[in-house]
Parts: C-alpha cells; structure tokens; sequence
C-alpha cells in the first residue's frame, strides 16, 4: 500500500465514521421506528471533461445542499474553535515557571485537533470555494450555529454547578 492510499484511506475514514455512519445510525433508528423510508443521496464529483479543459477541477468535491454535509463542517468548525482557544491559552501562559505549565497546556488536545482539521481538509477548501465546489451558505450557517451551541454547552458544563 503506497503513502498516498494510506492518507487517502486515513482521511475516508475519518470524514465516512462522522457524516455517513451517523446518518445511517439515525436512519435505522428512525425506520425501526417507523417514522422514515429509506432515501440514498450522493455528493458528486467532477470528472473529467470530453474536450479537455477543465483539467484543474478533476477530482475536485462538489457539493449541495444534502445534509450529509452538516456533520462534517460541524466538526471542522468544533476543531477550528478548539484550535483558537488552544493558541490563545499558550498567549497567556507566563514561561517562568514552564515545567508546571506544561501538563496544562493542552498541546496533544492542539495537534489532534490539527489532525481533524487536515482529515477533511476536503471541507475546510469547500468553505471558501465558489460555486458548485463551495459549501452551500444555509449548510455553513446550520453547522456555525450547531458548533456554537455545542461549545457553548461545553464550556457551561465544564464549570462546577455552583459556579454558574
């Protein structure tokens, strides 16, 4: 197995086990239940052109407004944010004292969010493409607001319940 596969099977992994497989989980609960029928939707991609010039896209993800694509921007955004707070918490860090600094500040949590990040590096360019490679504006914002409400909930239950 060449590098590249590995990467490519490394980063499949990631985005299918938070979007697809969750999906389906709902799904199969939902149709136990009774309440859904069974609907199959594929993101496309573009292929190559027959006349040529449209080399530079081959490959390249496009996307609509399915919901498989909501998780996955969801938890580029949770990542994203957890980055923030980790370069913004070493900022304030004070280097006298760095041996007892060090256990706090969070740099394993930093390079595993790093690592997120670069998995669906696929999303991260469909949020700032254009077009039909870019990420639908109403999936953006129904994913910015999800993060936002999670890591809100988060950090409300971090604190100790006599705190807040």
């Amino acid at each position: 197995m060449s590098l590249r596969m590995w990467w490519n099977l490394q980063k499949m992994g990631r985005v299918t086990s938070m979007t697809a497989w969750l999906f389906g989980f709902l799904n199969v609960m939902l149709k136990l239940v009774g309440l859904s029928k069974s609907v199959f939707e594929i993101t496309q991609k573009e292929y190559k052109s027959i006349d040529g010039d449209d080399d530079n896209n081959v490959g390249r993800f496009t996307y609509n407004t399915s919901p498989m694509i909501i998780p996955g921007v969801f938890i580029l955004f949770v990542n994203m944010i957890a980055l923030v707070n980790g370069v913004l918490r070493l900022l304030k860090v004070d280097y006298n004292d760095i041996w007892m600094e060090v256990l706090g500040l969070g740099l394993g949590e930093m390079f595993c969010s790093v690592w997120v990040m670069v998995c669906f590096w696929e999303f991260l360019k469909g949020l700032f493409g254009n077009g039909k490679y870019g990420i639908p504006y109403p999936s953006i914002w129904k994913s910015g607001v999800l993060a936002f409400f999670f890591v809100h909930l988060c950090r409300s239950f971090s604190q100790p319940f006599w705190i807040r």
